[in-house]
């Protein structure tokens, strides 16, 4: 019984050299690069023509690149001011003048970008997702998340923008109130 075994084990082996055989090497080859071909031919036909795409490769990273060269020494802060302006430059500003722990009331789109004057912001600035990336850990509470949010009653700091955004401030003490600014925010007191 164990040379049938072994006998049965040679055949597999032998029958497993068999399969693969030169002609069926050249079949495995030329099955993947007509994968790979159709694969490059839809990347060519429909994602190259895309303007998002367009936009990223001509306009981002040779921008990105064209700064990079041109300033090999600028710290990666430098390189956000001189891609992303004011809006860079006034987040980070919020991030030195708050602790880690600050939970910030952040204003609505209409602030940054009010129709009646324009605005020195440019990009994203109003988006809550973009204003983490640069202001994490400190949390961010949309003024419209107030009644749901779970940090509704720790907020610590309340973003002014353009002039607006003192309504949730009580008792403001300032000479002038600040065009563009993070206040602490003081909770009303019940008076007994």
């Amino acid at each position: 019984m164990k040379e049938t075994t072994v006998h049965t084990k040679k055949t597999t082996q032998e029958a497993i050299k068999e399969e693969k055989t030169p002609l069926s090497y050249i079949w495995w080859f030329v099955k993947n690069a007509m994968i790979a071909g159709f694969i490059l031919l839809l990347m060519i036909k429909i994602l190259l023509p895309m303007t998002g795409y367009k936009w990223e490769q001509e306009k981002m990273v040779k921008g990105s690149m064209t700064i990079i060269k041109a300033m090999p020494n600028a710290t990666l802060s430098q390189r956000f001011v001189m891609k992303m302006g004011v809006d860079y430059a006034f987040l980070q500003d919020v991030r030195n003048h708050t602790p880690d722990t600050a939970v910030i009331l952040y204003p609505p789109q209409e602030n940054f970008f009010p129709k009646e004057k324009s605005s020195a912001f440019k990009g994203e600035i109003f988006n809550k997702l973009f204003a983490t990336r640069f202001l994490y850990p400190r949390k961010i509470i949309l003024e419209k998340e107030m009644a749901t949010s779970p940090y509704k009653d720790k907020v610590t700091h309340v973003l002014i923008v353009n002039g607006q955004g003192y309504k949730t401030v009580e008792g403001y003490q300032g000479s002038q109130p600040v065009e563009n600014g993070i206040l602490v925010y003081k909770k009303k007191t019940i008076q007994k």
